[in-house]
């Protein structure tokens, strides 16, 4: 139990610094919304295309949770990870709804995200 804790920690400060990220140059700056789904849907490919090749190659799995051990969870080693959905779902947000609607957004994500960690290591799970 320990052990999952101390990964949940990186792993959470990841995902509040990728959608305050998202929110920051998308809400906070002129950058217009067809760029920001340009720049956005090519960090969501990347991420899922690292983890097709994480799936289909034993090697780059294994190095990938060699770099990324404090974020990447076990279970994940078999399937997308979270983060690939997570930022997909930014892109998404970006994509549906008006600016400030898709900041809100991504922000309750980050707020959701965060509180969900919290309250599941309150319970002990």
């Amino acid at each position: 139990m320990v052990k999952k804790e101390r990964t949940e920690w990186p792993r959470t400060l990841f995902h509040i610094l990728t959608g305050l990220t998202i929110v920051s140059i998308y809400g906070l700056t002129n950058i217009s919304r067809e760029l920001s789904l340009i720049i956005l849907g090519a960090v969501a490919l990347f991420f899922l295309l690292g983890d097709l090749f994480r799936q289909f190659i034993p090697r780059v799995n294994r190095l990938a949770h060699k770099i990324f051990k404090g974020i990447i969870r076990q279970e994940e080693k078999r399937k997308i990870a979270s983060t690939t959905y997570y930022v997909i779902g930014c892109w998404i947000a970006i994509l549906t709804f008006p600016r400030l609607i898709a900041s809100i957004a991504v922000l309750l994500l980050v707020v959701g995200d965060t509180s969900a960690k919290i309250i599941r290591q309150a319970k002990g799970r």
